[in-house]
């Protein structure tokens, strides 16, 4: 048995813990919730605090009411779901597979109003959609799973954002060249790019690269690489890291590496304490998980970094 894996059940089951904690707060049968929920028995019925009935099909169904957005439509054959978060209509193809809802909540803590975004590790765009409804005026959105990036294309294309978003399908990294990455990895969230014999050729892509290709300047720069974040900072030149006033980052393995990058850059760096978790989908499996800001000091303060 893999030795991670076993170093990984105290986390497992700390989250199974926190995640009925989680359904407790907003469900009167939260203990059925949870069991549909973690053997995907859809569609399953929740009952709300206040005596309110629905019927939830999806997982993303149930994140959407923990979250507070309501949920409009759901199409099943299409895998589209359509929902309204923070006043905005929004459609989803693919949020089975992939995306994380909590970034219509800011997850990041990052001002993009009129700024243009990096947003690396894009998923299937759900990130660079909020950051468009927050009123940034361009994102470069970048996305190395060739699978997820075909659903990235496509969310851009449903909500019209095709003029603001720019999808790149790409690994980045600390080089340049090309990675042979299956077309259709394990998993749609929590993974990071294995190299394989068989597979899709997608192109290496470094900070200066994106920097100058994409007349990047005062820039914001969301990054969720599952593990890229060390090789593709830490190996930069510092003068395209200053091509960006704000940075929300998850790191992976640790953030002492990270917060000594970007304090000795002038940034002011406030990182949370990192959970650990197990991720079967990334090697190596044990993660030291979470997120953090870094902001430029001429725009204040927000959590992690400003400079």
């Amino acid at each position: 048995m893999d030795p991670e894996f076993i170093k990984g059940i105290p986390a497992r089951i700390r989250i199974n813990f926190e995640t009925i904690r989680e359904f407790r707060k907003h469900f009167k049968n939260y203990l059925k919730v949870y069991i549909d929920e973690t053997f995907k028995r859809y569609p399953t019925r929740v009952i709300l605090k206040d005596g309110t009935k629905i019927d939830v099909n999806s997982d993303a169904h149930l994140t959407m009411i923990r979250l507070g957005f309501k949920f409009l439509d759901y199409d099943k054959d299409n895998d589209l779901t359509e929902f309204k978060a923070n006043g905005k209509i929004i459609k989803m193809i693919g949020l089975g597979y992939g995306g994380d809802l909590v970034v219509f909540q800011n997850a990041y803590k990052l001002d993009v109003r009129e700024k243009v975004v990096v947003d690396i590790g894009a998923n299937i765009g759900d990130s660079a959609i909020h950051f468009v409804n927050s009123g940034a005026k361009r994102v470069i959105a970048i996305e190395p799973d060739p699978f997820t990036f075909d659903l990235l294309r496509k969310n851009v294309r449903i909500n019209g954002m095709d003029s603001i978003i720019t999808p790149i399908n790409a690994v980045v990294s600390d080089k340049n060249g090309y990675v042979k990455i299956p077309y259709l990895m394990e998993n749609g969230i929590g993974k990071n790019v294995i190299e394989s014999k068989s597979g899709v050729n997608v192109q290496l892509m470094t900070i200066r690269e994106i920097v100058e290709n994409y007349g990047v300047s005062r820039a914001e720069m969301k990054m969720n690489c599952e593990g890229c974040e060390y090789k593709a900072l830490l190996n930069s030149n510092p003068e395209y890291l200053e091509a960006f006033d704000q940075f929300g980052i998850e790191y992976h393995y640790g953030e002492k590496p990270l917060v000594d990058l970007f304090s000795n850059l002038g940034y002011k760096v406030q990182a949370d304490k990192p959970k650990k978790y197990y991720n079967k989908s990334s090697k190596p499996h044990m993660m030291n998980v979470l997120c953090y800001t870094l902001k430029n000091k001429i725009f204040g303060t927000h959590d992690i970094a400003n400079k």
